[in-house]
């Protein structure tokens, strides 16, 4: 097969959302398919690329597909004249969101047009996205037109089909790969007398999606005054210096640090109690369960597949929304069970690796790819 991959994703170096569509395309090159990726050119550099353009995948680099520039040039320049000339056997769009064809306008006509069949891998949906009726029109004609979808969790699912009024027929559940294979939870960190209680949010700098804001918020209540804990933010992202104010504006620079992009999740909880990420939108997120095979609990919202993974009280503390109120009382009630942490973040790792099979997702997206070759 000739197999053409293309990423609606951009403004980040090389997000987890590329994680699946790349792993399965190593399989498909190994399998003897001819691949193509069209990606956005922030992901120059990236080291999974390098390997895979070694292993014989063309990579066509390019501009964001929206914006004012595509509006000019899409007039003259197709920009998936490199797919046309390609000329796959199948198309997978792998899209940051449930909605990304309609804002990136050349992506939607282009899938509308095409004859080609195609796969539409949604990354991400929320709660939060409000869809008018044209949104309606245009994203119901290609999902009704795709070969498959593909939805991180079954939360997205159910989320779009509502969003959209409208039954997705070929739809399928792969979730994020889990990279991460840890036989026996981390050791527990230092806890003496006098040492504070870590906590730590992995997730990019943006908290339109991540809710640093909401957590800073629950934070600053004069309940937390005077407790013994710090919170370590790792990652990185444009909302850095938003984060910083708003730290500052809440009085907490002596419990918040800034602790930069950090590649092992190992290193962080052998260092850390409880992960915290009050988020609002989500596929995973890959980060709760890498810290649950690490033998972390995580306090976070019934958010993508975290429901499908955590047990509210058991093996982590889920709160129904992104909110102050909402977030508040789980962190609150994750803080009065905090001499529990130990055992749920080991029935977490327990709960984690007893389902590992559920994370074979690029070999689950691979057979679902080579299955639509007829």
């Amino acid at each position: 097969m000739k197999i053409a991959f293309i990423s609606s994703v951009h403004g980040h170096k090389w997000p987890g959302s590329e994680n699946l569509w790349s792993e399965c395309a190593g399989k498909l090159l190994l399998a003897g398919h001819q691949v193509l990726a069209v990606v956005s050119r922030d992901f120059r550099g990236a080291k999974t690329l390098g390997g895979l353009a070694a292993q014989g995948m063309s990579i066509q680099y390019v501009r964001p597909f929206s914006g004012r520039w595509a509006r000019v040039s899409d007039r003259f320049l197709n920009p998936f004249r490199h797919v046309t000339a390609f000329a796959p056997d199948l198309i997978v769009v792998s899209s940051g969101s449930a909605y990304d064809p309609v804002y990136a306008p050349p992506l939607g006509k282009f899938l509308d047009d095409t004859g080609i069949p195609f796969v539409f891998a949604c990354q991400m949906n929320a709660e939060t996205f409000w869809v008018d009726d044209s949104m309606r029109s245009i994203m119901g004609r290609i999902l009704e037109k795709a070969a498959a979808t593909v939805f991180m969790s079954a939360e997205n699912w159910r989320i779009t089909e509502r969003q959209l009024a409208m039954k997705i027929s070929r739809g399928h559940v792969i979730p994020p790969p889990l990279r991460l294979n840890v036989k026996d939870p981390l050791d527990w960190p230092d806890q003496s007398k006098d040492a504070p209680w870590r906590l730590a949010c992995v997730a990019r700098l943006e908290p339109r999606w991540k809710g640093q804001d909401v957590l800073f918020e629950v934070l600053a209540n004069d309940k937390w005054k005077g407790r013994n804990y710090t919170l370590s933010l790792f990652g990185q992202g444009a909302e850095e210096q938003y984060l910083r104010r708003l730290i500052k504006y809440f009085g907490l620079e002596e419990q918040v640090v800034f602790s930069g992009f950090s590649p092992d999740p190992q290193s962080i909880w052998s260092n850390h109690h409880l992960q915290v990420l009050a988020t609002r939108g989500e596929g995973g997120p890959m980060v709760i369960t890498e810290g649950m095979m690490c033998g972390r609990a995580s306090v976070t919202t019934r958010c993508g597949y975290n429901p499908d993974y955590i047990i509210d009280g058991e093996t982590g503390f889920l709160a129904a929304f992104a909110t102050p109120d909402c977030f508040g009382q789980k962190l609150e009630e994750a803080w009065s069970r905090r001499s529990a942490w130990r055992e749920m973040g080991v029935r977490a790792h327990s709960a984690i690796w007893q389902r590992m099979e559920s994370f074979k997702s690029a070999d689950q997206f691979t057979a679902l790819i080579e299955s639509l070759k007829n």
